[in-house]
């Protein structure tokens, strides 16, 4: 199967190389008239490119040349059209955002890992969470609240002590960072309808 491609790279020494190999296999199109994008990074460069290409519905192909990659493959010269044909495929759904500034300006944004709310000055913040009319999270004392998807389940989630949601699970997690009251608050596990 022949795929119409689309690459970006990072700009290190490591993505050059791979974007070198694969100028040797591959034809690349223009963004436009491409199927797959693949994206030569690590997560966080993964991450950016998702957010700025994710409006225009393509798959998107990640080749690991940073550190961890958790949302990117190996790379691997030999076998690089049969590991692209065959892999499979994960859906991801970014969190959408609307917020309202203390100006009463309304602000929105995507996020493909998390969203997080922190507080802004010496005082913890107290936060009650509503999914819909119904309180599921009441009087949170922390300093914040991340609201996770299973692609940022494995970061800055995790990192707070948060669960890690399966790639492929439609679920979100509520993690309360640096929580003081309830003491041990451990968040809640979320369907992605959920407001």
């Amino acid at each position: 199967m022949k795929y119409k491609i689309f690459v970006v790279y990072d700009k290190t020494k490591s993505s050059l190389k791979i974007k070198s190999l694969l100028e040797k296999k591959i034809q690349s199109t223009s963004l436009i008239k491409s199927e797959v994008i693949i994206v030569i990074g690590g997560d966080g460069f993964m991450l950016q490119t998702l957010k700025k290409f994710y409006k225009f519905k393509k798959f998107f192909y990640g080749i690991n040349s940073g550190n961890y990659g958790f949302l990117m493959n190996k790379f691997s010269n030999k076998n690089f059209i049969k590991n692209l044909t065959t892999s499979k495929t994960v859906q991801i759904h970014p969190l959408k955002m609307i917020v309202k500034t203390k100006n009463n300006q309304i602000k929105k944004s995507i996020a493909i890992n998390e969203i997080s709310i922190l507080r802004q000055s010496k005082q913890a913040s107290i936060i009650t969470i509503l999914n819909g009319k119904t309180a599921i999270i009441k009087k949170l004392t922390s300093d914040g609240v991340l609201v996770s998807t299973p692609a940022g389940s494995t970061a800055y989630n995790l990192s707070v002590h948060g669960p890690i949601l399966s790639l492929d699970s439609k679920k979100m997690a509520i993690t309360p960072i640096s929580p003081f009251r309830p003491r041990r608050g451990k968040g809640k596990v979320i369907g992605e309808k959920s407001k």
